[in-house]
């Protein structure tokens, strides 16, 4: 059914530097600068189509699906047992994580086709036919071999003009706005041409499919990749099925394990390990790691060195700005601190196993109430959109140890019931960037703007109130909370819009994103200000930074205009003029002294 024949792809190996890897939005690390094969995306497996008498005969998927040598059954021989299980995992997003190009694959991009785009100057072609999709080129054509992605974007890969490699096509498919866009301008990163070089073998297929081998001939500089299934499948978190398969196959055994109700010791299920163990089988992909035995997992990725239910330090290094450091450790192109914050907390989304590690429901918890991905999150139960299990949304998942008549009463939060301050409002603030916006962080803990300052990380309270001083929150958490004064803090800038203007890369996104939330604010005291801010960012160089500011003024609704002659509502901690305007000299001021060192975030 898949592809019989054997690819070869030269290997990647050139050095790049550290404001080029940043352009490329992906993480190189490792001793020898070998190519992180770390990148996160949404994608899944396809069916084949009929192919009509006369038609193009449709391109194999690139990467090779095995027999189960290694014990994979693929997904198919679940189903018997499994049904409702299996049918909940199709509706998932892991599920199409990677995909053939049928024509079910391409439905929405190929509606929007034939189209004409052009990039640098360059024309590219898209067509589809009954099979697929082409791309044409300066006068080459190139038929889509794979796609990636279903949820936000979709990615699609073609063979590259020498050598075999899969290489991304230039433009990716944006699902919510129904239009094509450059790629380049998915990642934050430098502005700059379209040098994110990236292979499907080496890059991609360790996070959007289940089991894969990158296959690297070292001495001839070639690959024969191979995946136990496309997507991430059953066997990604239950380990290796076939035995499980073989032996359940007959009623009989299947009647014995009911009665007994032992649950079979070959296969994994993550509710039943401990809260790290579980968390750590969403870490093969949602973590930034190295492995530990680099040359093994050129060949073999981590087939043989980890299954579900084993500690995943065994077979890699978690990246953190200590490892990083560390004598003889792994080496990442991009600057630390586009990845992390000063505490190590992560700045970019798809690597939530660390900050969850990290929180203090996980290392202060124990057993039942110990914080771990299964805490919120079901990858059978919940909406695709999330994955959130139905009862454990919103605060019901903090109400499994507090107590909500504590926690949920205005005593707590000093807020009016009617104002929906929420536990994941406060404790979970939106600071992680990630898919064009900002996303909630996975480190746990409570507003505080001294920790704040001294990581850089903003507070939830001044990303609810974004018109407000990190002066005016500190205040209100001493009052509350018993928190020491602050000290040195101006009381007349709005935090918010003083990372948008003056912060780096990242900081501008995620203060771009925040400015576009209206919720509970009256929209005439608050369109005309935040939209002469976010116009200001429709300029910036990164073009990640512009797509989320043309985002947050559309969410302003069509009255937003940025109208910077009306007086500022009162609690506005913005400059103004001597008649109660915003000072516009001073946020020009402000721009100029943006922070223009390279961010790249590897999603």
């Amino acid at each position: 059914m898949y592809a019989r024949r054997v690819w070869e792809i030269a290997l990647t190996a050139a050095v790049l530097a550290v404001a080029l890897a940043a352009a490329a939005g992906l993480a190189r690390v490792g001793r020898r600068g070998v190519l992180g094969a770390l990148a996160l995306a949404t994608v899944a497996l396809g069916a084949s189509a009929s192919r009509p008498r006369g038609a193009p005969v449709a391109p194999d998927p690139f990467a090779r699906v095995r027999p189960d040598a290694l014990g994979y059954a693929g997904s198919a021989a679940c189903h018997a047992c499994h049904a409702p299980e299996h049918a909940s995992w199709q509706r998932t997003y892991h599920h199409t994580m990677t995909r053939a190009p049928t024509p079910e694959a391409l439905a929405e991009p190929c509606a929007a086709s034939p189209a004409s785009l052009t990039l640098d100057g360059v024309a590219f072609d898209l067509r589809c036919d009954a099979v697929g999709m082409s791309i044409a080129s300066g006068g080459v054509e190139r038929r889509v071999e794979l796609t990636t992605g279903s949820h936000h974007y979709q990615v699609l890969w073609q063979t590259a003009p020498q050598g075999g490699a899969l290489e991304p096509v230039p433009f990716v498919w944006l699902r919510r706005e129904r239009q094509w866009a450059p790629r380049r301008e998915m990642f934050l990163a430098p502005p700059g041409p379209d040098i994110y070089r990236v292979r499907w073998r080496s890059n991609c297929a360790p996070c959007h499919a289940t089991s894969p081998r990158p296959g690297r001939d070292r001495r001839a500089g070639t690959f024969e990749t191979d995946v136990a299934e496309l997507g991430i499948a059953c066997e990604a978190c239950h380990g290796p099925g076939a035995d499980h398969a073989a032996q359940m196959r007959s009623p009989l055994a299947r009647e014995r394990a009911r009665r007994s109700g032992q649950a079979p010791t070959d296969i994994v299920d993550p509710r039943r390990l401990s809260a790290e163990r579980a968390s750590m089988v969403c870490g093969q992909c949602h973590a930034v790691a190295y492995p530990k035995d680099e040359d093994d997992w050129w060949t073999r990725g981590y087939s043989r060195s980890y299954r579900p239910g084993e500690d995943l330090r065994a077979s890699r290094t978690f990246l953190t700005p200590e490892t990083l450091s560390a004598p003889g450790g792994p080496s990442m192109d991009a600057p630390v601190a586009s990845m992390f914050f000063r505490d190590g907390t992560l700045r970019v989304t798809g690597r939530e196993l660390h900050d969850v590690l990290a929180s203090a429901c996980h290392v202060r918890g124990a057993g039942d109430r110990q914080l771990s991905c299964l805490s919120c999150h079901s990858m059978h139960r919940g909406e695709p959109d999330r994955q959130l299990t139905p009862d454990r949304e919103g605060a019901r998942a903090c109400a499994s140890c507090h107590e909500p008549s504590r926690y949920e009463s205005p005593a707590h939060t000093h807020h009016p019931e009617s104002a929906r301050t929420t536990c994941l409002g406060c404790h979970m603030p939106r600071t992680t960037y990630g898919l064009l916006g900002a996303i909630r962080a996975h480190r746990i803990d409570a507003p505080d703007v001294a920790r704040g300052v001294a990581t850089g990380r903003m507070n939830a309270c001044n990303l609810c109130h974004v018109e407000r001083s990190l002066a005016w929150t500190a205040s209100a958490l001493g009052r509350w909370y018993d928190r020491p004064p602050a000290r040195d803090l101006p009381d007349d800038v709005s935090a918010v819009a003083w990372s948008a203007l003056t912060g780096d890369a990242a900081d501008r996104a995620l203060a771009a994103a925040a400015l576009g939330e209206l919720e509970g604010r009256d929209p005439s005291r608050e369109r005309a200000w935040r939209a002469a801010v976010l116009t200001r960012l429709r300029a910036d160089p990164y073009a990640a930074v512009r797509r989320v500011a043309e985002r947050a003024l559309a969410r302003l609704g069509p009255g937003a205009h940025a109208d910077e002659s009306r007086p500022l509502p009162a609690e506005v901690a913005l400059p103004r003029t001597a008649d109660g305007a915003l000072d516009v000299g001073a946020l020009d001021a402000w721009q100029r002294a943006r922070d223009d060192r390279p961010v790249f975030l590897a999603e």
